[in-house]
């Protein structure tokens, strides 16, 4: 059996009535939907301009990112990646509710695009964070002076830092400066007092007279040690306290007033 003759394009040809034919050949199959038709210089245009978005937003130009993906998106509309750094950028600049939109948009030009569902979904838990945050500025009372509920991780840090200061410096201060007037007042309060009683105590002048090398001074009783111990404890305990409070309450609403 001989083999069918070949074609100078080295395709095989096989014989039929009236000479030889051509297989017909392979369609090309139609572009499957959210894929990009476009020209190699279109493709070359939109990596570029993807890659200078990408790098401002890298080096920490939210703008400038937000800029070149927007313009981006306007000239390849349809274009997921284009749609998706739009909402990267506006993720980056803390607009979750718009980021949320891009992402959609790049969803609906391309289904099932993996990174965009993935931010899309993260997008939406910060969004839901930031309403919760909000909703319990306004919900608990003494909150109403604070300010900024939802502030990003940076604001929050300083202002737990200040707080925290605040409160090593004078009990209670860290307390009155995030709204909580009453809690506040009390641990200030109790630090004077127990202050007093600590540094006006026998024990404690019997410690200065000793340490000045005062002569004539009596030592305290044991009672009266244990008493000055008892207080002493009671004053390291609410200077404690109060940092550790401060800070808590602020990690709760976000920031001082």
């Amino acid at each position: 059996m001989s083999l069918p003759p070949s074609n100078p394009d080295g395709r095989k040809v096989y014989p039929i009535e009236g000479g030889l034919v051509r297989p017909v050949p392979p369609q090309r199959p139609a572009p499957q939907q959210g894929a990009v038709v476009m020209s190699a210089t279109q493709a070359e245009d939109l990596t570029r301009r993807l890659t200078m978005a990408n790098m401002a937003l890298r080096r920490g130009d939210t703008p400038e990112a937000r800029r070149l993906a927007e313009e981006l998106a306007q000239a390849y509309p349809q274009a997921a990646a284009a749609h998706e750094a739009v909402g990267d950028a506006l993720a980056a600049a803390g607009d979750h509710p718009g980021a949320i939109r891009a992402y959609k948009q790049a969803l609906a030009v391309e289904p099932g695009r993996p990174t965009a569902e993935m931010k899309l979904g993260r997008s939406a838990i910060r969004t839901t964070e930031m309403s919760r945050r909000a909703r319990i500025g306004v919900a608990y009372p003494g909150m109403e002076g604070v300010a900024g509920a939802g502030k990003n991780e940076d604001d929050r840090r300083r202002a737990t830092r200040m707080a925290v200061i605040c409160s090593a410096i004078v009990p209670g201060l860290g307390q009155i400066l995030t709204g909580r007037v009453l809690i506040g007042g009390i641990l200030a309060a109790a630090y004077l007092l127990d202050s007093i009683i600590v540094f006006r105590h026998p024990a404690t002048q019997a410690m200065m007279n000793s340490a000045f090398h005062a002569r004539g001074s009596v030592p305290p009783s044991a009672g009266s040690e244990l008493a000055w111990g008892f207080f002493a404890l009671l004053l390291t305990g609410i200077w404690v306290f109060g940092m550790i409070d401060a800070a808590r309450n602020v990690g709760e609403s976000g920031s001082v007033v």
